[in-house]
C-alpha cells in the first residue's frame, strides 16, 4: 500500500495529464489535500483511505468554527476532497467518504444566486399586506418562493387554476405546453383564501392583475406584464435591504435549494419546477453547508445503522 504522499502525487499528475489543469487548479487541489490529511493525522488517522464522512463532517465544523472561512471555499474545497477520492476508488480501492456528495458540488457557480431563508422572510416582510397593492405583492413573492413557477406561469394563472379547498396549484402553460399540479403548504393556501376574498374576480380572470384607476370600481382584468413583476421583486429586495440584484428567477433557484436543503429528493424537485431531467434540475440547486450536513449526518447514521446490523 503506498503512503499518503504517494497517493497524492499519484492524484496531482493525474490532474495534470489526464485532466489537463492549470498550475494554480493543481496547487489549490494539493494545498487543500495536505490540510485534509493533517486534519485526519490530529484525529488519530495516518491513513488517509480510511477516512469516514464523520471525518469529513468534522472538517465542515472544523472550517466553520475558524470565523474567516465562508461557506463557498468550503464547498470548493469538499468539491476537491471528492474528486480526490473519486480518484483513490479507482487508484487504490479506497473506501469514499464523500460519496454522499452530489456530483454537481463540483459544478461552477450559476450567475442566478439564490436567497437564504431570512432574506427571503425579510422580503416578504416588506410589503404592508393591509394595503391591496402590498398584499398582492406579498402573495406574488411568497408563491414564486413556495411553488418555484416560473415567472410566464405566475403571471398566466387564472382563478380556476387554484384550489382553494384541496390547495392545489394547476399550472396550465408550463414549459413545453406541459401540465403540471403543485401542492400548496398551509400558510400559502391561507393567504391565497384571503387575497381572493379582497377581490370580485371571475374564474378566467388572471390571479394577479393591475389594479384599477380611481374611475373603475373593483379590481382590474388586466394581468401584470413581465417586467412589472421584475421591477416588483427587484424593489422588494433593494427595500428588504439585500444588495445583490434579486429577480423572479432568483426565487426559482431559492425554491430548489431550500427544497433540497430540507431533504426533498432531486427527483421530486424536478416535477415539482416542470423538468424533463435532473439535470435540468441540478442547475437550480446551489448545494449549501447545510444541505452538506445533512447529507453526511445522514450517510454517517446509516453506516453505523449497517454496521450495528452485522454485530
Amino acid at each position: 500500500m503506498k503512503d499518503n504522499n504517494q497517493l497524492l502525487a499519484a492524484y496531482l499528475t493525474f490532474l495534470e495529464k489526464v485532466r489537463n489543469l492549470s498550475y494554480l487548479s493543481i496547487d489549490r487541489n494539493k494545498h487543500v489535500c495536505m490540510h485534509w490529511m493533517e486534519f485526519l493525522k490530529q484525529r488519530g488517522i495516518e491513513d488517509v483511505t480510511r477516512g469516514q464522512a464523520e471525518d469529513v463532517l468534522a472538517w465542515v465544523e472544523f472550517r466553520q468554527s475558524q470565523g474567516t472561512v465562508i461557506d463557498k471555499t468550503i464547498s470548493r474545497e469538499l468539491c476537491i476532497m471528492r474528486t480526490f477520492y473519486n480518484f483513490l476508488v479507482i487508484f487504490c480501492g479506497s473506501s469514499n467518504p464523500t460519496h454522499c456528495l452530489p456530483e454537481f458540488i463540483c459544478r461552477p457557480s450559476a450567475e442566478q444566486t439564490y436567497l437564504s431563508v431570512d432574506e427571503t422572510f425579510r422580503m416578504l416582510e416588506v410589503w404592508d399586506i393591509k394595503d391591496s397593492f402590498g398584499f398582492r405583492n406579498y402573495v406574488m413573492v411568497a408563491l414564486l418562493w413556495s411553488t418555484g413557477l416560473r415567472s410566464r406561469e405566475l403571471l398566466a394563472l387564472q382563478w380556476r387554476d387554484i384550489d382553494l379547498e384541496d390547495g392545489t396549484v394547476l399550472v396550465r402553460k408550463g414549459k413545453g405546453s406541459k401540465q403540471r399540479q403543485l401542492y400548496l403548504n398551509e400558510r400559502m393556501l391561507k393567504d391565497l383564501r384571503r387575497y381572493r376574498k379582497s377581490l370580485l374576480a371571475g374564474e378566467k380572470i388572471p390571479v394577479f392583475c393591475g389594479y384599477p384607476n380611481s374611475k373603475r370600481k373593483g379590481v382590474g382584468d388586466v394581468g401584470l406584464s413581465g417586467k412589472q413583476l421584475i421591477d416588483i421583486v427587484r424593489n422588494c429586495a433593494k427595500d428588504a435591504g439585500i444588495e445583490r440584484k434579486v429577480s423572479p428567477m432568483t426565487l426559482r433557484h431559492t425554491f430548489a435549494t431550500h427544497m433540497y436543503e430540507a431533504g426533498v429528493p432531486v427527483g421530486d424537485i424536478q416535477e415539482m419546477m416542470g423538468h424533463n431531467d435532473k439535470t435540468e434540475t441540478t442547475i437550480y440547486i446551489h448545494v449549501t453547508i447545510n444541505a452538506i450536513k445533512r447529507l453526511l449526518n445522514k450517510h454517517v447514521c446509516h453506516t453505523h445503522y449497517s454496521e450495528n446490523e452485522k454485530v
